[in-house]
Formats: C-alpha cells, sequence, structure tokens
C-alpha cells in the first residue's frame, strides 16, 4: 500500500533542482505582486440634477429600564440599588435624513444641515466625487508605475444647492 522508501528516493532523484525552480518561480512572482500598489483614491468633484423624494426625522429617545440583575450579569452599564433592582439608561440621538433620486437611483445623506435645507419635490445639483481603488504596477519595466486597474468602490456626497428654474 506505501510505496518503500527506495522507490521514493528513486523517482525524485533530480527532482530537487525541479523543486528549487519551481520555489524559485513562486518567490519571483511574490515579489512581482509585492510591486503592485493600491490606493484609494477621488475623482474630480462631479455634480448632477437630484430630486429630493423624502425627507425623515427620528426623534431623539431616552428610556430607563429596571432589571433584575440576577439575569443582566452587568454587561450594560447601569446603577444597583440595593439587592434587587438595577436601573438602566439609554439615549439615542435624533437622526435627519434626506433621500435624493438623481439618474443612478436613490441615496440618502444623514445630515441635518441637509436635512434642513429642503423640502420634498425640491430639485437640487449634488455634488460628489467618486471613489476608486486603483493598482498601479511598473508594467513595462521603465521604473515608473502605470495604472494597471481601477474600480469604483463609493461615492463622497460633498453638498446640495437648489437647481436653478
Amino acid at each position: 500500500m506505501w510505496p518503500d522508501l527506495k522507490q521514493t528516493t528513486h523517482v525524485n532523484q533530480g527532482g530537487h533542482l525541479r523543486n528549487k525552480g519551481a520555489v524559485i518561480l513562486v518567490l519571483l512572482s511574490l515579489g512581482l505582486i509585492a510591486c503592485e500598489e493600491t490606493k484609494t483614491e477621488k475623482s474630480t468633484i462631479l455634480s448632477e440634477r437630484a430630486v429630493v423624494v423624502e425627507r425623515v426625522f427620528a426623534p431623539p429617545q431616552h428610556s430607563l429600564k429596571i432589571v433584575n440583575p440576577d439575569f443582566d450579569f452587568g454587561f450594560e452599564p447601569g446603577i444597583t440599588i440595593g439587592d434587587g433592582i438595577r436601573i438602566k439608561s439609554s439615549e439615542v440621538p435624533a437622526k435627519h435624513a434626506t433621500v435624493f433620486r438623481c439618474e443612478h437611483g436613490k441615496f440618502i445623506i444623514e445630515r441635518k444641515s441637509i436635512y434642513d435645507r429642503f423640502d420634498e419635490g425640491d430639485t437640487v445639483v449634488v455634488t460628489y466625487q467618486e471613489i476608486y481603488r486603483s493598482v498601479y504596477n511598473d508594467k513595462d519595466g521603465d521604473g515608473e508605475k502605470e495604472q494597471i486597474s481601477s474600480v469604483i468602490i463609493g461615492y463622497d456626497f460633498l453638498d446640495a444647492t437648489l437647481a436653478p428654474r
């Protein structure tokens, strides 16, 4: 079932050079890959028209909860009174969001300053930048890295203003 040592040794004679060659090839490949540089980059400032389709406000919330410390295990902060009462307080800040629709679809901006500025139905001009993940490598061997790929990974919303009528 298992080959004996002589057969294995005999079969692998001369294979040491091939193994070293494979190792050298792998190391060279890793060296070339290691020469790649990945950067996160932004486009120039872009703009497009959009419509405010919804404004969402969630008021701040404060809650007090009385819990039995035997079942609480002290994972959340609170005040323990005596042996049987624990009082917990939680605070959730107000949220202000504005939903826009542009030629690429809908997106939400959670900024009070934007929420306060516009009403539903307003047509606005949105300014933003595209965020890219770009990979650079010296593909022609001249010592300078050239861009070999670039993919949009997100958008950075900058501002919105009322569109001229």
